[in-house]
């Protein structure tokens, strides 16, 4: 394992990009409609508000869909690492504004602009979870609301590898492999809270998708509200 080449988040999307729609869908990968309904449950519904959505690792738009179909004025904003994700989501024109942007880099928005801010399946790519976090809750307006997902620890029967250094090596082949981090549920709950983000529910826990390759990929579900007046 020490061998391989780490290949970056961004390049590895990158390549993928043409696959990710039919693979998505044969793996039955789901956590976009989580994310979409976990807000749904929570959201204010105000005849006449437009709203200010921001999407963080938009890829090819999944997520973002589910918002565009179910909300008449609705204005969403999309963000993401791999540029070849952007030029796929770009044809499918679910987005009002996409941007090409490294989320190590923070987010480059103004504070309180978003009514909602999602994240579906990009956390564990990141370098800095609590740091994104800190970010997402910078820029949502008081009373937003934030959801994300974040990946738990692979199961035993999984090509995935828990490596000694407390990532997930996944093999691509050609001594190639993509890292990932898990997160701790705790210290993200404990982050939003810090953050002065409230949970709204139990962070729900549901397979994200399955494989003969991985097996059964699971993840987190968090969906918190920045309070109207701030802490």
């Amino acid at each position: 394992m020490a061998d391989k080449t780490v290949v970056p988040a961004a390049i590895f999307f990158d390549n993928f990009a043409p696959h990710y729609d039919n693979l998505s869908e044969k793996d039955g990968w789901n956590a976009h409609s989580h994310v979409f309904n976990a807000v749904e449950r929570h959201r204010m519904h105000s005849p006449g508000h437009r709203i200010h959505l921001l999407d963080l690792g938009i890829g090819t738009g999944k997520a973002s869909a589910h918002f565009r179909k179910a909300v008449n004025n609705i204005h969403i904003t999309g963000i993401d690492g791999s540029h070849k994700m952007i030029e796929l989501c770009e044809k499918q024109k679910i987005a009002n504004v996409l941007i090409p942007r490294n989320l190590n880099s923070g987010i480059p928005r103004e504070p309180n602009e978003f009514d909602i801010v999602i994240s579906a399946g990009v956390m564990e790519y990141l370098q800095d979870s609590n740091a994104f976090i800190k970010e997402m809750a910078r820029v949502t307006k008081p009373g937003g609301l934030v959801c994300f997902t974040t990946e738990l620890a692979p199961p035993s029967e999984s090509s995935r590898v828990m490596g000694t250094d407390g990532r997930v090596h996944v093999p691509l082949g050609n001594d190639l492999e993509l890292c990932m981090n898990i997160i701790n549920p705790n210290e993200t709950m404990e982050t939003l809270s810090r953050e002065g983000l409230i949970l709204l529910e139990e962070p729900e826990e549901f397979t994200a998708y399955r494989n003969n390759k991985d097996g059964d990929i699971r993840c987190k579900l968090f969906v918190a509200q920045k309070p109207e007046i701030e802490m």
